[in-house]
This record gives structure tokens, C-alpha cells and sequence, in this order.
């Protein structure tokens, strides 16, 4: 197969690109403005390009001016970003599989893919991913799914948790806590969905290489509350959580949420995708990060 991974250069999209590169026969394109760190991409048959996909005639001379079996978009953030996707990859792509993420949906427990239908999901003025990050996910699949003229699948991702995380979020936990220092949760009680940089990664190919379409909700099976996952990190860390009731900029938790916000894997598991309970892999996450 012929294959385009656009962004694939760290944390979950990085192995990715691995995954792929193990079967020798696909023709592998990684575009990013990134380097590919860490992947010796001549020797795994990996073309890389260093590209602004916002940067359209750069972008159309690497991507567009050839046909695609398999389109991974990591990076596709807004509406901007997928109308873009439509005008270049139509007639030129036989699968599209663009990263999404839970914020599609308001709060909420065991939350199914019907409970954000972008199919139908209307806007006036388009979102930006830093100030409405939310919406710009929402508007990105809108624009995808209204307007597309090849297939398209939606991974809709939970907070994505694993070694090499650039976002610091569960690290923020574990050294506040190590160090004796306040943490802010509007609500301990809250359940959450998360998911293993590594089964984000097969949950992708496993996604790729179905037949399914549209959006499909992509995480470990169990949620956990905040509580279970700050006496979690105590445990390991032989401290008890500074916690305080006053929010601050610095204190207040990333995964501060004010109730439950997890997802169904029902129709993963309907389709055959199985992913790791989050028991499984989180303890042992917490432990090889404790000393960082």
C-alpha cells in the first residue's frame, strides 16, 4: 500500500509510523513540520518530508500531485485544516483516517458516538484549535464528513497517556504530589477516560485496516475516577497528595473536570477492536515515571 501519515513524528503518531514501517512492502510518506526523531527512516523504507501542511503550494507538491491508498491526518485540527483535505486528496485517496479526540462531546458518562453527529452539525464562524479547541474538533469532522468524497473514519481519542508525553499532564500529577505540592480538582468523584499511547497507536492501524467509517470512540475500557487515580500515584510515590480547595493557574489539575466524561467502546468492540484495561497499564506508566 501506499501510505501518507501527516504529523506521525512524536508520541503515539511516531509509533504509528513504526507500526507501519514493520511491513516492508508499504510505501510509507511522513509529512510534518517536525523531525522524525528517533526512526532511522532510510533504513525502514520511510520517505519524510518536512512540511507546513498550512503552507498550501509546499504541501500540494509533496502530497497531492499523486494517489494514496491510506491517509493518516494526525494533525487535522480545524475546519480550515479538513476543507483543505477535501479540495486535495478527492479522487486521490482510498481511506482517510483523521485524529479526533472525546472534547467532540460535553461531559458526560459511557458517551457513544451519536452523541456528536457531525454529519449534521452546523457553524457560522470557524474555530481555532487554541482558543476552541473543542469546537475546531467538532467543525473539523463536520467539514469532513459533509463534504469528503472518500471514505473517512474518525478516531475519537481520550487523553492519550504513555512514555514520551510532551504534554507533562499525568507527570504534573506525580511531581506535585512527590514534591508535597497543592493540586486542585474541582471533583475527585469524576470518572474519565484514557487510553495507552501504544493502543492509540494499534487502535489506529487496527482502524485503518477495517472497513469501518465515521466515528468510532478509541480507549481502555474502564474509566477511572480522579480519586483512584491520585491514590494511584500516592502509592507508588510512598506521599499523600497535598490537595487543596483553592484553584489556582499553577495548581489546578489538567484533568480538573467537574463530572464524569467517559466514553462507550461498544461499537470498538462490536467492530473487533479490544483495548487494554486501563488497570493494566496505568500503575505500571506511574511507576517509570516516578523519578522523572
Amino acid at each position: 500500500m501506499k501510505i501518507l501519515v501527516i504529523g506521525g513524528t512524536r508520541y503515539f503518531g511516531k509509533l504509528l509510523v513504526q507500526k507501519l514501517a514493520e511491513n516492508q512492502k508499504d510505501q510509507i510518506t511522513v509529512v510534518s513540520r517536525q523531525p522524525l526523531l528517533d526512526i532511522n527512516h532510510n533504513s525502514c523504507g520511510i520517505t519524510y518530508a518536512k512540511v507546513d501542511r498550512r503552507d498550501i503550494d509546499e504541501f500540494k507538491t509533496v502530497t497531492c500531485y499523486q494517489n494514496w491508498d491510506l491517509i493518516f491526518d494526525q494533525i487535522c485540527m480545524n475546519s480550515t485544516d479538513a476543507a483543505q483535505a477535501c479540495r486535495l486528496f478527492s479522487g486521490r485517496v482510498g481511506r482517510y483516517i483523521a485524529t479526533s479526540s472525546m472534547s467532540v462531546y460535553a461531559f458526560g458518562s459511557n458517551l457513544a458516538e451519536h452523541e456528536f453527529e457531525a454529519q449534521i452539525h452546523k457553524f457560522n464562524e470557524i474555530a481555532n484549535e487554541y482558543d476552541e479547541y473543542a469546537e475546531a474538533k467538532r467543525q473539523m469532522e463536520a467539514t469532513l464528513s459533509q463534504n469528503a468524497s472518500f471514505p473517512v473514519a474518525f478516531a475519537r481519542f481520550p487523553i492519550v497517556l504513555g512514555p514520551n508525553d510532551y504534554t507533562k499532564r499525568l507527570l504534573f500529577h506525580i511531581q506535585r504530589i512527590r514534591n508535597n505540592e497543592p493540586i486542585y480538582f474541582p471533583n475527585l468523584q469524576a470518572r474519565m477516560s484514557f487510553i495507552h499511547s501504544s493502543d492509540a497507536a494499534r487502535g489506529l492501524l487496527w482502524l485503518a485496516l477495517s472497513d469501518v467509517t465515521g466515528p468510532i470512540n478509541l480507549s481502555s475500557r474502564t474509566p477511572i475516577s480522579l480519586y483512584n487515580l491520585v491514590r494511584s500515584i500516592e502509592k507508588a510515590v510512598d506521599k499523600n497528595a497535598h490537595l487543596t480547595s483553592e484553584s489556582s493557574k499553577d495548581n489546578h489539575s489538567p484533568f480538573g473536570i467537574k463530572s464524569d466524561w467517559y466514553l462507550s467502546v461498544k461499537r470498538a468492540k462490536n467492530e473487533g477492536f479490544t483495548s487494554v484495561d486501563t488497570f493494566r497499564w496505568l500503575l505500571p506508566l506511574i511507576e517509570s515515571e516516578k523519578y522523572k
